[in-house]
Formats: structure tokens, sequence, C-alpha cells
């Protein structure tokens, strides 16, 4: 069992008490449901059935504060929810985030490399905290305390993942790190999680840099190349869809520099792209290989036939609700040719109506003349002035 949960059923009517009332009181119930949870990490909850006494608040302290549960206070009329109730209670059993201030050792569970030269004669050295977490799925659990995992490993790809659930600093495993035992399980650990194997020795050798722009992909090596020796590329399709359409290797052109690719994937895709350095015999110096996936909405992708390219426009039209047009002439035939708008003159006229009349009686008020009486004026003066003029001839 990897965790313990007391659920205690009762009237709320207890016949001792709580807390201790002298040093040789041995009816004081708190300190067992404390020492249950100090030494075993046993959590309690109480549930209180149509309850009749004043001892509420020493049950919600003894559940909550001493078992660190839940009190609950059931009435009668309620007794049908209490399954329900101690469904939600068993739900919310769960680890601390994190546990220190206490100090505890680590006991041996599933035997590991991670214990190797460790024996039943050897203590296991203490730490003061820890990380609460459950135990993973198919992970072995060398170390353990009570039911929270001190140090778990489990398989991950071709590789191991260890997880050291207290620290390695010293604020919680200071003797933990001075002791011998300790200084070996460490040692242990990292032997188990490191690899075997050498990680892909020529990814160094070989640097890789991919820029992409639509369709077009720049391949850059970045390598040492002595006298006679050259770098290769090649793209080969691993998807269905694109080994068929390729029916081969794809395309790649070297730019004349021998560090320089370019190539184009229309069509997406898993490809693998294998760089390799060779010598001036052809032999492989090194070589390095990506996986890459080239993905183009099947809408956008613009290297299909006619007949395909408009029965994908007539669908995407459809769904649309739209109507497919054929001539470029009919996407104006709708248009709009004129915007009829109907316009009331009658405001119009009688602002300039009653402009007029204003006009009218600023003239007669203050004697202006119009400018036809003006022009009238002025010839009328003229003819004057030519009557008057003095004539000369025949003497007279």
């Amino acid at each position: 069992m990897e965790r313990r949960h007391i659920v205690l059923v009762t009237d709320g009517n207890p016949s001792d008490h709580l807390d201790k009332q002298s040093d040789n009181d041995k009816n004081a119930y708190g300190k067992y449901i404390q020492d249950n949870y100090r030494q075993n990490g046993t959590t309690m909850s109480i549930f209180a059935l149509d309850m009749t006494s004043g001892n509420r608040e020493e049950l919600k302290k003894a559940a909550e504060e001493y078992g660190h549960g839940h009190f609950y206070d059931i009435p009668s009329g309620e007794m049908n929810r209490v399954q329900a109730y101690a469904k939600s209670d068993m739900a919310e059993v769960t680890l601390k985030e994190f546990e220190e201030g206490i100090t505890f050792t680590p006991k041996v569970r599933d035997q590991s490399t991670a214990l190797n030269g460790i024996d039943t004669t050897m203590t296991i050295p203490s730490l003061t905290g820890y990380y609460g977490t459950k135990i993973k799925d198919g992970a072995k659990v060398p170390l353990m305390y009570q039911f929270v995992p001190i140090y778990a490993e489990w398989d991950f790809g071709t590789g191991r993942v260890g997880s050291f659930l207290s620290d390695l600093g010293g604020a919680w495993s200071a003797d933990f790190v001075k002791d011998p035992v300790g200084q070996m399980i460490i040692e242990n650990i990292a032997d188990s999680l490191s690899p075997s194997d050498s990680l892909e020795p020529d990814r160094l050798e070989l640097i890789l840099r991919m820029l992409e722009e639509n369709y077009s992909t720049r391949l850059n090596v970045f390598t040492t190349l002595g006298e006679g020796e050259r770098a290769t590329v090649t793209v080969k399709p691993l998807s269905d869809a694109a080994s068929r359409f390729y029916g081969g290797n794809v395309p790649v052109t070297e730019l004349g520099d021998q560090v320089g690719f370019d190539f184009s994937i229309t069509c997406g895709g898993i490809y693998r792209i294998t760089v390799t350095k060779m010598n001036a015999n052809g032999e492989t110096l090194a070589e390095r290989t990506e996986y890459r996936s080239f993905s183009y909405s099947e809408e956008y992708r613009m290297f299909r036939d006619a007949d395909e390219g408009s029965e994908l426009l007539a669908e995407l039209t459809a769904n649309g609700g739209g109507e497919m047009i054929t001539d470029a002439v009919e996407t104006y035939a709708t248009f709009a040719k004129t915007y009829p708008k109907t316009t009331d003159p009658r405001m119009v006229f009688l602002i300039l109506a009653i402009l007029c009349v204003l006009i009218d009686v600023a003239v007669r008020k203050f004697k202006f003349k119009w400018p036809h009486e003006i022009l009238r004026d002025r010839k009328s003066m003229k003819q004057f002035a030519e009557e008057k003029e003095p004539r000369i001839g025949n003497g007279k």
C-alpha cells in the first residue's frame, strides 16, 4: 500500500478526550492520530453522523490539524450523501508539493544499478525534505519514504531517466552527500544514466543550417574540407505520398562551393536528409542524418494539373456558399452602374426665399440700390452731361 488514509464514521460523541490532561493520560486519542501521521504518514478524515453533542470543534481539530484530513458534519437529512462525501474525501487525498523540516531515512524498495555495492549492513543517510509526487507508471523506485518516491528511474527511448526527489545541493541533503553510502548512491545513479555508446560522433563534424523559403530549401554545411574531400547531400522521401510523387530521391543542386546545396520540396511528407563527408577515394569520413517534415495545406498546393485545380476551386466555392465564375467579365456583371438618389428641394427653396426677403428688407431699410438701379443712374447722368456740353458750329 503506497498511501494510508483512515475514514472514521462516528456519532460525534467520543467517550475519550482529544488532548492529554496529564502525563499519564492514555485516553487522549489525539496523540494516536498524530503518531499515525508522523510515523506512517497515515491521514484521517472524520464523518460525524447526526451529531447531537457540542464536540464539533474538537472533532474538526482532530481531523484537520492532527489527521491532515477533513471533517464532515452530516445531519440526519443528508445520510444518503455519505457515499458521495466519502468519494470526494478520497479524491482529495493528495500529496504535498514539498515537505521539509523533517528528518527521515529512505528505504530500499526496488533493486537497481543505483544500489550497486549497497547491502543490508549499510545505513542509507538521512534527508530533511522531499518533493511530493506519485510514482510514474512503469518506473522503478529504488529509494522510498512512506508512500513518496525519493529516487525513481524509467526507460525513455534508448536511454534512461532518473529523478531524485530531494536536493543534492546540501539544503536537504547535507548528511546524504557527505556520507560514503550517499556518495556511492550518487555515483551509481550517474553511471546508470550515462550513455554507453558515443552520441552521434559526426554531429560536431558536420554542422547543418537549413533556410526555408516557400518550397525552396537552402542547406549550408559547416565543416572542414581537406584536399580532395567533399560533402554530398541526399534527400529521400519517406512518406508514401511523397515517395510516389518523386519516384526516388529529391533532386539536389550543388552551389559549387561544396558546402551549399539547394532543393525544392513540393509534396508534403517526411523526408530523410543525409549529409556525407567523403575523401578523395570516396570513403566516408563522417555522416549525419536529419529527418524533416514538410507540410503544406492541401488547398494551397500549387503543383496540380488544371482539371484537379478547377475541381478543388469548385469544391471550395460550393463549401463557401459562393459561385464559381469562369469569365473575368462576369466578375463585374453584378456591379451597380448607377446609384439612385432622391432629393427633396423644398428646404433649399425655402431657405433661398427667406434670404431674398431679408436682403430686400435690408436694401429698403438702408437705401441700398440694386445693381440695375446703379447702372440706370449712371446711364442717366451720362446723358445729362452730354446735353449740357456746349456745341460749336455755323458761328452760332
